[in-house]
């Protein structure tokens, strides 16, 4: 196929991509307008964190499969993956959230200092005051289905047969855009590649499913639980305020177990990081993914799909949403 009709078909895949964007937007805002002046809102982050999540799960995410749905696919083919190297997966998978996660923290704390303010993340915010029944069932059960099924099924089915690898980068690369803020960009879309892999070794999307329920738990439920039973924002504020190394050690030790939980917690993915990053250098070489006839050479793998319009104007729309974050 010539490199202009493939191009096309990638900037298609971007429209659709933008076009399912908007609506998931215009779901969220119209719900927003509509519920703004109840009252049983104002004071209930439970309620305030399913009225903006629930529009994009039954409504926005549901339109953009079907857009997305009209582009052709290829089929990959099915391979079992074994118990025990699903969870060496499972092990890498975990410091590779961790690794990248500190390095977008580092880069927004740097951008926070830079700008003389801390880079919010509004999502993270609401998921911190909700009840954690609420933030299990968006974040480990809606969510990993839903984007596993766009972001690994529905583009690697429609990329792969320009490359294995290309369908991996532009996976992790519009997963990662996706989540419209640097605090979660490094970390989506290193995730997002290694889900993606996993996904075209394997053709199966319980795989990257359940790898993504394992982060997202880990992230999202257990971390909201350690901080919890920190009393993190208390302590926030006594740091904000400048409280006095008395008062910081008093309130420290009335929280005592949640330190204890905290620290063991620490070890425990300190050591699974170590043991991941050790995965990673034994098995590197089965990382890699070779060019088939018919794949786009790697020197002209990002010229391809992401130089065309269509593309370009998914990735500008969520670039200035990134910016736009980042300087509230």
């Amino acid at each position: 196929m010539e490199t202009r009709e493939i191009r096309k078909h990638f900037s298609k895949l971007g429209f659709m991509f933008l076009l399912g964007t908007l609506i998931i937007y215009g779901a969220s805002r119209l719900t927003g307008w509509i519920c703004k002046d109840m009252e049983v809102l104002q004071n209930n982050t439970n309620l305030q964190l399913l009225v903006s999540m629930i529009p994009m799960y039954l409504i926005g995410m549901p339109a953009m499969i079907w857009l997305i749905k009209r582009i052709p696919a290829e089929t990959i083919p099915v391979k079992t993956m074994k118990k025990s190297h699903y969870a060496l997966a499972v092990l890498m998978c975990i410091a590779l959230l961790e690794i990248s996660n500190l390095v977008g923290v580092l880069i927004t704390s740097a951008i926070g200092a830079f700008k003389g303010s801390q880079v919010d993340n509004e999502l993270l915010g609401l998921l911190s005051g909700a009840n954690l029944g609420v933030t299990f069932l968006l974040t480990v059960i809606f969510a990993p289905v839903y984007e596993e099924y766009i972001f690994r099924k529905l583009i690697v089915d429609r990329a792969v047969g320009y490359g294995k690898g290309l369908a991996v980068m532009l996976s992790g690369l519009m997963f990662g855009l996706f989540h419209g803020n640097l605090n979660q960009f490094v970390y989506a879309t290193a995730t997002g590649m290694f889900f993606a892999f996993i996904y075209v070794k394997t053709g199966k999307l319980r795989y990257s499913i359940g790898l993504h329920m394992v982060m997202n738990l880990i992230g999202g439920v257990f971390g909201m639980i350690i901080l919890r039973m920190l009393k993190y924002e208390e302590l926030l504020e006594l740091v904000q305020t400048g409280a006095s190394d008395g008062v910081m050690m008093k309130f420290m030790m009335e929280n005592l177990p949640g330190w204890i939980v905290y620290i063991a917690y620490l070890f425990i993915i300190f050591g699974v990081c170590i043991t991941g990053l050790v995965l990673f250098i034994v098995f590197r070489k089965r990382f890699a993914l070779p060019v088939e006839q018919g794949d786009v050479p790697k020197g002209d793998r990002l010229v391809t799909m992401l130089g065309n319009v269509g593309m370009f104007c998914f990735m500008i729309y969520w670039i200035w949403e990134i910016i736009k974050q980042l300087m509230e």
